[in-house]
């Protein structure tokens, strides 16, 4: 027995009424809320319709819509199940019986085939045909769990594209996803290597050539990120101030000071073998003469500590 497949409708809905589609894709299973209907509709009186070629209705059902689409204030999100068929047809969202939008919907899916593919450690190429070229191409690395968009509703039939912001080390493959506006096909790269790449490191505070008092606690500020920009676990942190480790394990500490002079600060970060550092020059002021005569009589009360 055949499975039946279905088309997953989606676009947003402004406020006037006027429907803006965006790609969909095709699944054998709808999520159980479509299937009961058991989410809320806002605004009501909306639904989908598939017609056949000559325009005759047959079958109807409920859209999702979700408000504030991307945060966006007098929008909805807007999805919904069609069942395929095997001949031409449309689609139509409707309100009130009143058509606002129709897509005609293809008997096949659009096709994609990767054409040309080399995988280098540092860079990668692909290029790929379709059998429409009015047909748009979208382009995502796959990570794990992680998906990194490369290119999105393109026509362009090829894509040469750096490693740099993607993490490693890992496996990953490139997902080719071509769509007519309304149906979509899919292909994948072979698996490649994806190579391991140190954290990305910085110091936020004190500022370069900065001029501190003696008597001042000093923040130290920084941070890691890997390669896409993520945060990295507070464990390899690492701090240190003319060469001497003085903190591990934070992101930021405070310093209750540093003597007089000249100091290089130093914040490094290892993770999986690899490792970043980053550096800064400060100088700390000379303390005023009172300051100086007040230490001599209270040592208990020195403010520097590290050397």
């Amino acid at each position: 027995m055949e499975t039946i497949r279905f088309l997953r409708v989606q676009g947003i809905l402004r406020e006037t009424g006027e429907y803006s589609p965006r790609p969909g894709f095709e699944t054998s299973k709808i999520p159980p809320c479509y299937e009961t209907n058991s989410h809320e509709q806002a605004p009501s009186g909306y639904a989908i319709v598939l017609l056949d070629e000559s325009g005759k209705q047959s079958w109807e059902g409920l859209p999702r819509l979700t408000g504030g689409f991307c945060g966006m204030p007098g929008t909805w999100s807007v999805s919904g199940y069609i069942p395929l068929l095997h001949t031409p047809g449309f689609y139509e969202i409707r309100c009130y019986n009143r058509s606002i939008y129709r897509s005609p919907i293809s008997a096949a899916a659009p096709q994609v085939t990767i054409r040309e593919w080399e995988a280098e450690e540092k860079q990668c190429f692909v290029a790929w045909d379709t059998n429409d070229t009015s047909q748009t191409v979208s382009v995502a690395c796959m990570v794990g769990n992680r998906t990194y968009p490369l290119l999105l509703n393109s026509r362009e039939r090829s894509l040469r594209f750096g490693l740099d912001s993607i993490p490693g080390p890992a496996e990953g493959r490139l997902s080719i996803r071509v769509s007519d506006g309304c149906r979509s096909g899919i292909t994948l790269s072979e698996p490649f290597t994806i190579a391991g790449k140190p954290p990305q490191v910085s110091i936020n505070q004190p500022a370069p050539g900065s001029y501190l008092d003696a008597t001042s606690p000093i923040t130290l500020d920084g941070s890691a990120r890997g390669a896409a920009g993520d945060p990295l676990p507070l464990a390899g942190y690492q701090w240190y101030i003319d060469g001497q480790l003085v903190h591990t394990g934070s992101r930021a500490f405070v310093m209750k000071s540093l003597p007089p002079g000249p100091h290089a600060i130093r914040l490094s970060y290892r993770e999986n073998n690899e490792v970043a550092e980053a550096e800064t020059n400060i100088t700390v002021n000379e303390l005023a003469s009172w300051e100086k005569e007040w230490q001599q009589m209270f040592p208990e009360n020195a403010t520097y500590t590290h050397r």
